[in-house]
């Protein structure tokens, strides 16, 4: 994590440690709808999933993590990676997901930071060219 991605990170918890004088920390509240909505979109979908209850697991522990308001960026994406795992690619959910993956931006949770390891590398190198020389 870079020195500003992890100064953000610190001032994102800070601020969702103390809360905002109207009580809740507005990001947690986010954090909290997201999670229910994405929980209910689980709940409506019909066909069987492999890891649904990897997915129903970590939507809980993020709950549980903001009711606590113990918000460590790694712990957020962890989740967040084993929840786009376990439903990623099942459209009718994709809605939920994304509102859950807005909400923990909230708190320094970068989308670069979600992608597998290498991903962000490759997509940004140049394509080999190919045929390789020596080939034709």
């Amino acid at each position: 994590m870079a020195a500003g991605e992890a100064e953000t990170a610190r001032m994102a918890l800070t601020g969702a440690q103390r809360g905002s004088a109207a009580g809740t920390d507005p990001r947690i509240a986010g954090l909290q709808s997201a999670v229910r909505r994405l929980c209910a979109d689980l709940d409506r979908y019909p066909a069987p999933l492999a890891d649904r209850e990897i997915a129903e697991r970590e939507l809980g522990a993020l709950d549980a993590l903001a009711a606590a308001g113990t918000l460590e960026p790694g712990a957020l994406r962890e989740s967040l990676l084993l929840i786009v795992a376990a439903v990623g690619s099942v459209s009718a959910l994709a809605r939920g997901v994304a509102a859950l993956r807005e909400a923990l931006e909230m708190f320094g949770v970068s989308r670069a930071a979600q992608l597998p390891y290498g991903f962000a590398q490759r997509r940004e190198s140049p394509s080999p060219a190919w045929p390789p020389p020596g080939l034709h």
